[in-house]
């Protein structure tokens, strides 16, 4: 089993990502920085808020990034979708947007968003926010912890 390391912990590297973002240029940077990361697991991808809502019916996602202003609706709404079904209770999900405007963030908090991602970003960025989503989402026995031998 592959396993990436974000920070002090190491999660499974064959964990599935879910996707929403309308643009080209961003779902390809998305695509590259997680595979540079160690992502090897199915990464999904849908253009538009319809598509991930049916898309999502079928997904196992292990994490789940969204845009927030799309071609036929918001972000948000998804993510207001997502959380409210339990299957995703442990599933962190980050909101990647150009929207920086401090009230739109403590939104997407407040809706469930474990994290937010203003782009343009760098892998660093994704990496430093995705292990904050990932050590505040997942129950601590589905973390990869390194055994440490003394």
């Amino acid at each position: 089993m592959s396993t990436i390391s974000l920070g002090d912990m190491q999660i499974n590297g064959e964990t599935e990502v879910f996707v929403l973002e309308d643009t080209l240029l961003y779902q390809k940077r998305l695509m590259t920085c997680l595979r540079t990361i160690g992502f090897k697991g199915k990464i999904t991808i849908a253009g538009s808020v319809s598509e991930a809502t049916n898309l999502i019916k079928t997904a196992r996602p292990g994490l789940i990034l969204s845009d927030w202003n799309l071609p036929d609706g918001f972000g948000i709404d998804f993510l207001k979708l997502v959380r409210s079904e339990k299957r995703f209770d442990h599933v962190p999900m980050l909101m990647v947007t150009t929207m920086d405007d401090v009230s739109k963030i403590m939104e997407a908090i407040k809706s469930g968003a474990d994290d937010y991602i203003v782009k343009p970003f760098y892998e660093i960025d994704v990496i430093e926010k995705l292990s904050f989503a990932f050590e505040k989402r997942l129950p601590k026995e589905n973390l990869i912890t390194p055994s440490i031998k003394i």
